[in-house]
């Protein structure tokens, strides 16, 4: 897929965040569903940040990193920002 600029002042990877990031890139979801084998509708609920929808930690860890690098960001940085939030949204 395409390269991203301006990934530096993104300080929380959250869903909304993610999907913005696609949208501006032009890419459709059905892309980056085909480009990583993920479903579409993890996908979605990954950028709907729909956590009761969402797979086991393990599973989620490696689809945060296969759509992080669909997009051309950093994988590391997608999936703490992610789970940070995610962790912040369970407590409350």
């Amino acid at each position: 897929m395409k390269e991203i600029s301006g990934e530096a002042g993104i300080e929380e990877y959250r869903g909304k965040t993610l999907k913005q990031i696609r949208e501006r890139m032009g890419i459709e979801l059905q892309a980056v569903s085909a480009e990583t084998k993920i479903s579409p509708k993890i996908l979605q609920s990954i950028e709907e940040e729909a956590f009761g929808k969402l797979p086991a930690l393990v599973y989620l860890k490696g689809f945060l990193r296969s759509y992080a690098q669909s997009l051309g960001l950093d994988p590391t940085k997608v999936i703490e920002g992610y789970l940070r939030f995610l962790n912040q949204n369970k407590k409350k």
